[in-house]
């Protein structure tokens, strides 16, 4: 019934929901994932941390604090030199993935599919690929995994503000509404 907030009601937009939660941390994990991370000074009588350039400096001269090159994109493949085109790739590629995503998906959900197939296929392609970006042997292939990635979540969105007000009386819509805009703060958060 769209008379009252029932819990079917309820559980729909919790279920539709958590799918923004997923997509709120594809949003900010490229904050972590693409900055440059801090390095020390392994030999001090030719390396100078506060002056030296680490492009100038022999490999062995330095190492990235923690020890670990795994920490995010740049020491992981290695982009430290890198222009900032190619260490910045990975992030441009999420977002031109969003607005081709955002033109080519648009047309979709009416014609042949509907939204709840869309919101599930558009989250789980996103979560899959997102866990496959663990397995990228180059920068190349990161950068195209986060372009199916942006491609995947950017009518997540819309689809869910739709599934959620199209099954919510207008008197409990604005109310509604909001439980998904809390899902995207909290996984912001986390």
């Amino acid at each position: 019934s769209l008379s009252d907030f029932g819990f079917w009601q309820l559980f729909q937009v919790i279920l539709v929901g958590v799918a923004l939660f997923f997509d709120a941390q594809q949003i900010f994990i490229t904050v972590y994932t693409d900055a440059y991370p801090t390095w020390h000074c392994l030999n001090h009588t030719i390396c100078d941390h506060s002056t030296s350039d680490i492009c100038r400096l022999p490999r062995s001269a330095w190492e990235w604090d923690g020890g670990s090159k795994d920490k995010t994109v740049i020491s992981d493949f290695g982009l430290e030199c890198s222009s900032s085109l190619l260490r910045g790739m990975p992030t441009s590629a999420f977002y031109i993935g969003g607005i081709v995503g955002g033109f080519v998906l648009a047309l979709i959900p009416d014609d042949s599919l509907g939204r709840k197939k869309l919101v599930l296929f558009s989250t789980f392609a996103m979560s899959i690929t997102s866990i496959s970006v663990i397995f990228s042997t180059n920068v190349w292939i990161y950068t195209t995994l986060k372009f199916i990635i942006g491609f995947s979540r950017s009518q997540t969105w819309s689809y869910a503000l739709v599934l959620i007000s199209e099954r919510v009386s207008t008197r409990w819509r604005p109310r509604a509404t909001m439980i998904p805009f809390t899902f995207f703060v909290l996984g912001f958060m986390s």
